[in-house]
């Protein structure tokens, strides 16, 4: 016999504001290269994806309380940034590239 049930609808991935950030912001640090290290105009070694510099990877993880002790990591530093988006400091730590990709604040 023939069910008249509607078929399940495909699964859907949620995908939050933040993801999206998050895909623009390392494609423009660092083209999502997840091993890259470069030095800033202010003389500090930037890591990974997104780019952060150690003292600010290492004040972000302990302010959320989120594991950081490899900052070349994106399931690491992914985490770290979304908090601090949450808080209002994406175009503040981000700012050339939060500009150029005109990222939401």
């Amino acid at each position: 016999m023939m069910s008249l049930e509607a078929p399940n609808p495909p699964l859907r991935q949620d995908v939050s504001k933040w993801d999206v950030v998050i895909d623009k912001l390392s494609k423009c640090e660092s083209e999502q290269i997840a091993d890259i290290v470069s030095v800033d105009s202010n003389g500090y070694k930037s890591y990974g994806w997104l780019m952060f510099q150690k003292r600010t990877y290492d004040w972000a993880g302990e302010k959320y309380g989120l594991p950081h002790n490899d900052i070349l990591s994106p399931a690491q530093q992914i985490p770290i940034a979304k908090a601090m988006f949450e808080d209002g400091l994406g175009p503040i730590h981000w700012v050339n590239c939060w500009k150029k990709m005109k990222l939401p604040v």
